[in-house]
């Protein structure tokens, strides 16, 4: 009984399709002169002379653009933009858009009958197919044949014809094909239309006005289809790494060397210009600015950036940063599937940037760096380049929320050669590169000669410089834009516009802080938190719970809930190389694949616990030799 349905289903749609068909024969031929003759005008893309001629007809004109709309989806040397664009000029737009839909559905509909019931192969058609049955390749496997449609139709230089094609060869029911064809299609003819207008409206205007009009145009739809198709690339299309497109990495280098250029000034006549054919460019981490600088001193050349998963998935900032083709990498957590994309991208000849310290510096000095960097340049085997700068730290440091005017100074050189690279171990490699990872920024930045006047920003320094340096006690400093002010002790410390007090600057203040920890032999440290998680789907920040965290000499343990259900997580310094932190904030690390972050009542403890975490790394695991608690 069933299939007895089914083929009547079926007899009624074939029928209905053969009636439709021979429908379109017979007004083909009914007008095949008037057809002809827009051929002929199509040569010349002469769009007046066309129309005048479909205006004259009334409304035959738009049946002769309907069926013409048909014979492009079938015969492609029929330009369909000429079509579109003739309509868009001959008729207003509530009668020109739904006339050019009419006619691609009726194509849409031949089509479909010649493949599904006729079951023929045009070869034209074959040729074009198989491009897009490599792209479709590509696609998740579980997305729907109507979502590849719509994402088919919006790419750009594939025939809508062949799209048909090669829809109509797969299960898909006509119902659902002709709406997603009716309905795919209006952005192109919307273009179209508008693009026609603007032709024909500016024409009249001067050759300069006509041109600038569709260099705008063009320009803004180019724009609009980049965006797009980024969008539906990073949403639909398997998660492999690419080279960053050269394009889209210039355009977004532009346009925000444009934006910091207000703010700050970028120098870069220091760095070494890059002739090898694939490299990697090691950089520090003391601004936020830092990818940036690394951009600019790699110009002209590009290179996929590998950052912070947090980043790539933030709501805020992943379609930039997945455009931009970024490696994510989890902190200070083992990333099996961050190695796996270098090693890819070695195949492909990938050009690689990273902060190999994994974490924004706190006081202008370095971190050690992620463990396993050595043996990942090793085995990726590029030429290294090491890339720093000076001014970088003042002008966004991560204890100021505000970008501060000065000059900054990128210098770049080449660190190891590819038979360097070949040639020497993997501890040799690192010794090397903890040598030159060995940076202060703060006094390199004294050492100017020349800083811009007023331009010292202090502002939110006490986030991190939480010890007075006068009488030694822990919170009690606050800060504005030149100074220091202790509420204990009554001392002011004012800083030039060399970032100086007293001769001494921010990175020998937080050394001294470092050492008054360091005195201790044993830590207990206890706040009160809220917890939230971050997630990756939403790329947002969730609150999720409450407890209560606490760091020992042994190990940092969070005790309380998540999503309501009694929770205890713990790490140690083996497990957990670094405590990252947002300056008077919170402080984060992942436990089982997920990144929590952690909000003390006091926000200004976590640059401590921060700094604690580094005194038991430096006393129980940095230094030590064991290849397998190393991961990066």
């Amino acid at each position: 009984m069933a299939d007895k349905s089914k083929l009547k289903k079926r007899l009624l749609e074939y029928s209905f399709i053969l009636l439709l068909v021979a429908g379109i024969v017979l007004i083909y031929f009914a007008v095949a002169k008037e057809i002809a003759e827009i051929f002929r005008m199509s040569e010349t893309k002469d769009y007046k002379a066309v129309k005048t001629y479909l205006q004259d007809f009334g409304w035959k004109g738009g049946v002769i653009i309907a069926i013409l709309e048909m014979l492009q989806m079938i015969v492609v040397f029929i330009p369909a933009e000429f079509v579109q664009i003739a309509a868009g000029l001959s008729y207003p737009i509530y009668l020109a858009i739904p006339i050019c839909v009419v006619g691609i559905c009726l194509g849409a509909s031949v089509i479909f009958l010649i493949v599904r019931f006729l079951h023929l192969r045009l070869e034209i058609m074959e040729r074009r197919v198989g491009k897009i049955h490599n792209l479709v390749h590509k696609i998740n496997k579980a997305t729907p044949m109507t979502v590849i449609m719509y994402l088919l139709f919006v790419m750009p230089l594939i025939p809508f014809g062949a799209i048909c094609y090669f829809a109509s060869s797969s299960n898909i029911s006509y119902r659902r094909y002709i709406i997603v064809v009716a309905t795919a299609v209006l952005p192109s003819v919307l273009s179209s239309y508008v693009l026609g207008n603007v032709m024909f409206h500016t024409l009249g205007m001067g050759t300069s006005t006509f041109v600038w009009s569709i260099v705008i145009v063009a320009i803004l739809m180019i724009v609009l289809l980049l965006t797009v198709a980024s969008i539906i690339k990073n949403k639909y299309f398997r998660k492999g790494v690419q080279r960053t497109n050269w394009f889209f990495y210039r355009l977004v280098c532009l346009v925000i060397g444009i934006y910091f250029s207000f703010k700050v000034k970028i120098n870069t006549k220091n760095c070494v210009k890059i002739k090898d054919k694939k490299f990697i460019v090691l950089g520090t981490h003391t601004s936020s600015l830092d990818f940036v600088l690394c951009a600019k001193a790699i110009s002209p050349r590009s290179a996929n950036f590998i950052a912070n998963r947090f980043y790539v998935d933030y709501k805020k900032s992943r379609w930039i940063v997945r455009s931009l083709r970024t490696i994510p990498k989890s902190l200070f957590t083992p990333d099996v599937e961050t190695i796996k994309k270098v090693l890819e991208a070695k195949k492909l000849g990938i050009n690689l940037s990273m902060c190999p310290e994994g974490r924004l510096s706190s006081g202008g000095i370095n971190f050690p760096l992620a463990y396993g960097t050595a043996g990942l340049i090793k085995k990726l085997g590029y030429p290294v380049y090491f890339a720093t700068s000076v001014g970088g730290y003042f002008a966004k440091p991560k204890w100021r929320e505000t970008y501060a005017k000065t000059e900054v100074e990128v210098r770049m050189e080449k660190l190891l050669t590819e038979e360097q690279v070949q040639e020497y171990t993997e501890q040799q490699i690192e010794q090397i590169l903890n040598e030159k990872f060995v940076y202060d920024e703060c006094k390199e930045y004294a050492k100017r000669e020349k800083v811009r006047k007023g331009s010292v920003d202090v502002t939110g320094l006490h986030k991190i410089i939480f010890t007075c340096p006068h009488c030694g006690k822990e919170f009690t400093l606050t800060s504005d834009k030149t100074s220091l002010n202790c509420s204990a002790c009554g001392n002011k410390f004012v800083f030039d516009d060399w970032y100086l007090t007293d001769g001494k600057t921010i990175s020998d203040l937080y050394r001294e802080q470092k050492k008054n920890l360091e005195k201790q032999e044993t830590f207990d440290l206890q706040e009160k938190v809220s917890v939230k998680l971050f997630d990756n789907k939403s790329g947002q920040l969730i609150d999720c719970g409450e407890g209560v965290c606490s760091l020992t000499n042994d190990s940092i343990t969070y005790n309380g809930t998540i999503n309501g259900e009694q929770t205890t997580f713990t790490h140690t310094p083996a497990t957990l190389q670094a405590l990252a932190f947002s300056a008077g904030e919170e402080f984060e690390f992942y436990d089982k694949g997920k990144l929590y972050y952690f909000y003390p009542t006091a926000g200004d403890v976590v640059a401590k616990w921060s700094i604690v975490w580094d005194i038991l790394q430096e006393r129980k695991v940095y230094g030590e030799k064991e290849q397998g608690s190393r991961h990066i």
